[in-house]
């Protein structure tokens, strides 16, 4: 059975999400190949979305995935035909923490092969030596102002804004009412918090208010786990709709730019209603929340969850102001020009041999 699962999963992962270049482009487009270190393949739509708006950003490219579950192809890549390899990209989750960097992007930078950091988060305030090491000699940045402060870097960089902001997401119409509100809960495991049943609470109460004042409320999901929480407050309240977990940019968009309001507790559940303009509230259960919030100049917009209330979220509700749309377009350009020299740097490399 064990067996069973794990083929099923490499042949899902590797052939059927869509993460990889098929052996055509990777062959016959011409096009540089970029090696994309980050969490992806377990259907969590905030990994899903910074990778897209990585594969946005190098459109020019083909971005490859170098993970567990991988075409046989990319295998052979990875392993026997490295130089193959144009760039390296490190990706927009937390990565950066206590454990040593990947020893394949320290062989590579060392080779003189450029690497950028999408936006890439730092977990925790003193990072293995080897990041540091790594992201000195880097392009891009990383996430925001906290995890600039924690990378101790002897080169400071200017901080990047989160990957996602890569993307162009349509707009809500702010003078358009729709008289409906997302909610999301979810974490995993190892982000549990003492508080966990009270926000649930605050979650179900501000559920009530909406509708008691005319609002629809939807619950969408950003990952499987997700579910258990939607269904936890469908038994306090049945008129909550769950609604299917997005599976593109489009889908995304469309879901924030059809809510007046929306209040969460997954990452890029923020992000998505920031880069709508979307008016929305963050339960921050982890410091990248802040670091987020902290680069778009929307800290007000969030409480953690021992300083959640009920009161707060409705203030911020009834206030309804959207994010900074000139100062996310800033970052965006921030990471265009970045994303540009990292480009010129590839392009003005010696041709590398194919083995």
């Amino acid at each position: 059975m064990k067996i069973a699962k794990k083929a099923t999963r490499y042949i899902r992962e590797s052939y059927m999400m869509g993460h990889f270049p098929s052996l055509r482009e990777l062959c016959a487009s011409g096009k540089p190949n970029l090696a994309y270190y980050g969490f992806l393949g377990d259907g969590n739509v905030g990994d899903e979305l910074v990778f897209w708006a990585t594969r946005e950003l190098f459109s020019g490219c083909n971005v490859i995935p170098i993970k567990r579950c991988c075409p046989i192809t990319v295998q052979a890549m990875s392993r026997h035909f490295r130089r193959s390899f144009s760039g390296i990209i490190q990706g927009g989750g937390t990565l950066i923490g206590p454990t040593k960097s990947c020893p394949f992007i320290e062989h590579f930078q060392e080779d003189g092969v450029p690497v950028f950091f999408h936006g890439t988060g730092v977990g925790r305030a003193s990072p293995h030596e080897s990041w540091i090491k790594v992201y000195e000699n880097a392009f891009g940045g990383v996430r925001g102002p906290i995890s600039n402060s924690w990378i101790h870097s002897r080169q400071p960089k200017q901080w990047f804004g989160d990957a996602a902001i890569s993307l162009r997401f349509a707009q809500r119409l702010a003078d358009t009412k729709s008289n409906r509100i997302l909610i999301n809960l979810g974490t995993h495991p190892y982000h549990s918090h003492d508080w966990e049943q009270a926000t649930i609470a605050t979650v179900v109460d501000f559920a009530r208010y909406a509708t008691a004042n005319g609002n629809k409320v939807d619950f969408l999901p950003f990952h499987q786990i997700d579910f258990a929480r939607a269904e936890q407050i469908r038994g306090l309240l049945p008129d909550v709709q769950v609604r299917p977990k997005p599976t593109s940019v489009e889908a995304l968009n469309n879901e924030f730019r059809k809510c007046d309001f929306a209040f969460g507790e997954r990452l890029h559940f923020v992000v998505a209603a920031a880069l709508t303009g979307t008016p929305f509230f963050s339960i921050n259960y982890a410091a990248k929340h802040v670091d987020f919030l902290e680069s778009i100049g929307q800290l007000g917009s969030g409480l953690s969850p021992s300083d959640l209330t009920l009161d707060a979220v409705i203030k911020s509700h009834i206030e309804s102001q959207g994010p900074p749309s000139k100062l996310i377009q800033a970052i965006r350009e921030r990471q265009q020009r970045e994303a540009s020299r990292f480009l010129d740097a590839i392009a003005s490399q010696t041709p590398r041999l194919s083995s």
